[in-house]
């Protein structure tokens, strides 16, 4: 009896140990637990597949190649969009260029123009009414702005075209016909058009207005700050930030030079002049070598 006593009483322990030990397991196994130890063995089955079989190093050869061909794609794009931008950068340093050379051309011929200005108060000091004839038009050069990309060539603006030009064309051509007819007051819109034209002689010479800055290299830092390169992003921005700085390292000579008939001060009619004549000549230098450049940066894109 004592020994079956004692295999009963083990039995017994046994089982209570093995029921314990199962309620210690299933308390263990929450839904979180569950979940991880099953994440564990498939990221651990994913590694082994991966970089332990040949169907791994297929797809790790695949996502390789994805990732070089999205890199590859993405340089691409940024690529054509720096050259696209740089392109259209071209077209707005052309027409602050243009806009200097237009001014630079009247100032060159400034003795015709400041004899026409005074043309119209001499004559009326010393002939009666009844004796004057049409005063003289202003030089034609106010109407024949140099070449710009988009007119096909150097010529009287049409009237109502889009732009300043245009509408500069139209505020003289609306003034213009006044003095000419004995009919209209002429004194009056002699005087009109005599302020409209020196203003704007004055807004350029004082470094207002349109156009571009005095140097060639405050004309290419300008352009490195246009919103449209900020547009490109950190790493398109600054690749044609430096593009442009590369311009003026193939031309430095181009850097100093003054594309802009600009003074700080009082000014004589002979230095008028002969800035004028400078500026065009270096506007003309300028515009020839920025052009080139831009065209072989851009390739099939200018």
């Amino acid at each position: 009896m004592p020994t079956e006593e004692t295999e009963n009483g083990t039995g017994a322990q046994v089982k209570t140990s093995s029921m314990t030990w199962l309620k210690r397991l299933w308390d263990c196994c929450t839904v979180q637990r569950v979940q991880a130890i099953g994440t564990a063995v498939i990221a651990f089955v994913t590694a082994w597949t991966l970089f332990f079989t040949p169907l791994g190093e297929r797809l790790v050869s695949e996502i390789n190649q994805t990732v070089r061909e999205t890199k590859e794609e993405l340089e691409h794009h940024r690529t054509v969009a720096t050259k696209v931008t740089l392109r259209a950068l071209w077209s707005v340093a052309d027409d602050r260029l243009a806009e200097n050379e237009f001014f630079a051309q009247i100032a060159e011929d400034y003795r015709a123009h400041a004899q026409w200005s005074e043309s119209y108060a001499t004559r009326s000091r010393d002939m009666p009414d009844q004796k004057r004839s049409p005063s003289p038009p202003p030089s034609t050069q106010w109407l024949n702005p140099p070449p710009l990309e988009g007119r096909p060539a150097l010529g009287v603006i049409a009237s109502g075209e889009k732009g300043r030009w245009g509408e500069r064309n139209d505020e003289i051509m609306e003034l213009w016909p006044l003095f000419l007819n004995p009919e209209q007051d002429r004194e009056q819109a002699h005087l009109e058009l005599r302020t409209k034209l020196n203003r704007w002689l004055t807004e350029h010479f004082r470094g207002e207005g349109h156009g571009a800055p005095r140097t060639g290299r405050a004309l290419i830092e300008q352009m490195k700050s246009e919103e449209a390169v900020s547009e490109l992003g950190p790493v398109g921005g600054k690749t044609l930030r430096q593009t442009l700085d590369r311009f003026l390292s193939v031309h430095p000579d181009l850097a100093p030079m003054a594309i802009r008939v600009q003074f700080d001060g009082l000014y004589s009619e002979s230095q008028v002049i002969e800035l004028g004549s400078e500026v065009v000549r270096n506007v003309d230098r300028f515009r020839d070598a920025f052009r080139a450049f831009i065209k072989l940066e851009c390739g099939p894109y200018f």
